[in-house]
């Protein structure tokens, strides 16, 4: 979700931005968090004149993926410093917050009971812009969602890292339309093997997202809807992910096609 900057003040040395909205299928590094049902989303941003910023970002997610849980926070803080004006370098710190969410509070039979593992995850991200393209390399100093030694890792998942690109590009015959192609590969620190005797198994993956934008209103706010589809690799270890509550499984990273409206300020 991207929200493009508006002050209501021009003397402030701040600007707010913000957007809520409806999503059929949350996804995001190319995987489903709400087992592929709809989400509603809001998010608000702080920026400051000198660089610094501070946002937050919040959504629903399903119980099957977090048990005990059924809301996301995403909370960051910021400094980018411009070389231009469509040049850009920053530093963030990311924390994801899901409260309420343990794995001791799902089902891993046929283990009498689940381990105490939260899914919270702290990372920090590298994030260059140039004109239309973007990149973000994320480093995890946590172990990532919830993937430890008590949920079957063979080691901490700390270190795991997350690196993508994107381009956003404005169609000049009219700037209210927008092409989105987006790449990402997330890189585990550790391989997972089960909470059994098996064979490890790799969970790196590619993820990869091609849509279409179209603004209603002007640059800074207004009704916007996205389409466009969205897919990740390696379905041999995503394509049945069994939920933590119940028997039944999903691909997490299926193709899909996704929809969002919402309002942004």
């Amino acid at each position: 979700m991207v929200a493009t900057p508006a002050s209501a003040d021009d003397d402030s040395p701040w600007e707010l931005s913000g957007h809520v909205g409806a999503v059929s299928n949350y996804v995001t590094r190319g995987l489903t968090q709400t087992w592929g049902r709809p989400a509603a989303q809001a998010e608000v941003e702080a920026e400051h004149d000198v660089g610094f910023y501070a946002g937050a970002f919040t959504s629903n997610v399903s119980r099957n993926q977090f048990p005990g849980g059924g809301a996301e926070f995403e909370l960051w803080a910021g400094y980018e410093h411009e070389f231009a004006d469509d040049k850009a370098l920053a530093l963030e710190g990311v924390y994801f917050a899901y409260p309420g969410a343990n794995y001791s509070k799902g089902n891993c039979a046929p283990l009498t009971h689940c381990p105490s593992q939260t899914f919270n995850t702290f990372e920090g991200r590298l994030v260059a812009r140039w004109g239309w393209l973007t990149s973000r390399f994320g480093y995890a100093f946590t172990d990532y969602f919830g993937a430890s030694p008590q949920t079957g890792y063979e080691s901490s998942t700390r270190g795991t890292w997350y690196w993508e690109a994107e381009a956003r590009y404005a169609l000049p015959v009219d700037e209210s339309w927008e092409l989105i192609a987006h790449v990402g590969y997330t890189r585990y620190s550790a391989q997972f093997a089960g909470l059994g005797p098996r064979a490890a198994q790799n969970p790196n993956y590619w993820d990869w997202q091609l849509g279409v934008t179209k603004r209603f209103g002007d640059a800074t706010q207004g009704w916007r809807i996205d389409l466009y589809y969205t897919q990740a690799s390696n379905r041999a270890f995503y394509d049945q992910t069994r939920s933590l509550v119940n028997d039944s499984t999903r691909n997490l990273g299926a193709a899909a096609v996704i929809v969002e409206i919402g309002w942004t300020f």
